[in-house]
């Protein structure tokens, strides 16, 4: 837009189609229309400050392997497979702070919804044979910070450190 601030929006629409059937047997079939944008917007106070904002919604879409309606089974695990598992949506909300050109400053917060859980189950009669399951929760969620100091060696070499701390928030 000018010297000063930077903007970038986008927009990407996605139409998912998901049929399953094992061996006659017709387990799902499904159409899912997804938006999914990312706005960015960058202040520049000068050449070595600046604070940005950026916003972005992204999916996650589950293996195959738990799809599989199969039941997988050996001597020490069965795994249930699940054809109804939702694909998961990442929103992540991130501000930004460059001090010095040389130090970023990051809070990010994450909102996923309809994440998949891995859940593994003992059995009390027999505890050596568990039993494995993915399903769909209603929502998680994360704080992330980090702190990103970049120095030039050379002309083609840098150092970057970098530090985070992160919190998660699972319904269980």
């Amino acid at each position: 837009i000018s010297k000063k601030i930077d903007l970038s929006i986008g927009l990407r629409a996605e139409n998912m189609k998901r049929n399953a059937q094992k061996e006659g047997i017709h387990y799902i079939d499904t159409t899912q229309l997804g938006f999914y944008p990312n706005v960015l917007a960058n202040y520049n106070f000068s050449d070595d400050y600046s604070l940005g904002f950026s916003y972005s919604k992204r999916i996650k879409r589950p293996s195959f392997a738990s799809l599989d309606p199969s039941i997988y089974k050996d001597s020490l695990f069965v795994r249930y497979g699940n054809p109804n598992l939702q694909s998961t949506d990442y929103q992540t909300f991130q501000l930004s702070l460059k001090l010095l050109k040389k130090l970023s400053l990051r809070v990010s917060y994450n909102y996923m919804n309809n994440p998949i859980y891995n859940l593994t189950f003992r059995d009390v009669n027999q505890p050596i044979v568990s039993k494995f399951i993915s399903e769909n929760r209603d929502y998680s969620d994360r704080w992330i910070g980090t702190i990103i100091y970049n120095q030039s060696i050379t002309k083609k070499w840098s150092l970057s450190l970098e530090g985070s701390i992160n919190t998660n928030y699972f319904v269980y």
